[in-house]
Parts: C-alpha cells; sequence; structure tokens
C-alpha cells in the first residue's frame, strides 16, 4: 500500500481511528508508478495513488488529426 504514517498504532497505513500519536502524525502517500513522495496533494484513480505528473503520463489525451 503507498499510504504511510509515522502515527502509534496506525501500522503505517492511516488505521487514525486506532492511532494512539499524541502530536500530529506525518502522513505521506507513495505515487505508485514513479515513487514520489507526495505530502499533501495526490490523486486516488482505479486503485492507484498517482502524483500529478504520472496521472498526466498514465490519462493524457490528445486531439489531432
Amino acid at each position: 500500500m503507498s499510504k504511510q504514517c509515522n502515527g502509534k498504532g496506525c501500522n503505517g497505513a492511516w488505521d487514525c481511528d486506532n492511532c494512539r500519536q499524541t502530536g500530529d502524525c506525518e502522513k505521506t502517500v507513495i505515487c505508485d508508478d514513479c515513487g514520489y513522495e507526495m505530502t499533501e496533494e495526490y490523486y486516488s484513480v482505479d486503485g492507484s495513488d498517482l502524483c500529478s505528473d504520472c496521472l498526466a503520463d498514465r490519462y493524457r489525451q490528445y486531439i489531432g488529426e
């Protein structure tokens, strides 16, 4: 899974209901295509977590003659 968290009790998978972290958690998402570590904005499409560059590469469409 590409979602990771350093919170105690999260088991690295964003299990926020069972989190025992007293401070802020450090949540990250790793792009499934390129491995880029994303901390704020990412796209979850068809079961994949993607950065904006990989989203564009995978789903970009061209109109041409």
